[in-house]
């Protein structure tokens, strides 16, 4: 689709921009439906980019299209990449036939929640999560961490023009730092923050990217087989690419 195809375009992109990074080799598996089982030939062009062991494989798609993928990555008996990153989430581990896949895994994600507060709402990531309980995802946290930044460009405004001018002051401001990250917005209306990267260290999800400590080189992930057939049932959508 077209959200995996321009993420691949971005990957190989920065891969052309760079030094000492180049593509190994890349596979498109594009699935009829969502969570569609992979077929024979996806499974050969995953076999593929597999023997020819790059460094770090990229996987590229929607939660719930990736994990068989990257759990026959890991599952390889001859092969372990220096990095896994997919481009999905931590949000629904049930999406793996087995959690502990997950491990050392970097995915991208909006919220880095920290347990940074700003000065006037007071909200932290743990008690947003407390408040809005199942509902709290990187999209709820987005519009809570929006009202964190209104609220500051309100309490910074002039009495009697707060609202007419509200944009203006919400991109003067200096970034406000709510619970869903820095926030700040050019002149345009356009947000400026980073996304951050997450590995899975020991069941926990930690932030490693722009900043942090990541474990690197992943270690080996033995890959539960029935019958020779690895036990997945998770389909993939979208393209893979490979650096």
């Amino acid at each position: 689709n077209g959200f995996s195809a321009s993420v691949r375009t971005g990957a190989n992109n920065f891969i052309s921009a760079s030094e000492g990074i180049t593509v190994a080799s890349e596979a498109d598996v594009v699935l009829s439906a969502y969570k569609t089982e992979l077929t024979d030939e996806d499974i050969g062009k995953i076999a593929l980019v597999i023997a020819a062991a790059p460094d770090v494989i990229v996987v590229i798609g929607h939660a719930g299209d990736v994990e068989d993928v990257v759990t026959r990555v890991q599952g390889s008996e001859d092969y372990t990449p220096k990095a896994i990153i997919a481009v999905n989430g931590f949000s629904t581990p049930s999406n793996y036939d087995d959690m502990e896949a997950m491990e050392e895994i970097i995915v991208p994600d909006q919220w880095d929640e920290s347990s940074t507060a700003d000065s006037i709402v007071g909200w932290t990531s743990a008690a947003f999560r407390e408040a809005l309980g199942a509902d709290a995802s990187y999209h709820s946290a987005a519009a809570g961490g929006l009202a964190v930044a209104l609220t500051h460009a309100v309490v910074a405004g002039e009495a009697g023009t707060r609202m007419s001018t509200i944009a203006q002051t919400m991109a003067a401001m200096a970034p406000v730092q709510t619970f869903y990250g820095a926030l700040s917005w050019d002149s345009s209306g356009v947000l400026q923050k980073p996304m951050y990267g997450k590995q899975r260290q020991g069941g926990v999800d930690v932030v490693v990217a722009p900043e942090g400590d990541i474990i690197y080189p992943m270690q080996k992930f033995e890959v539960l087989k029935i019958g020779g057939v690895y036990n997945s049932g998770i389909g993939f959508r979208g393209q893979t690419a490979f650096n």
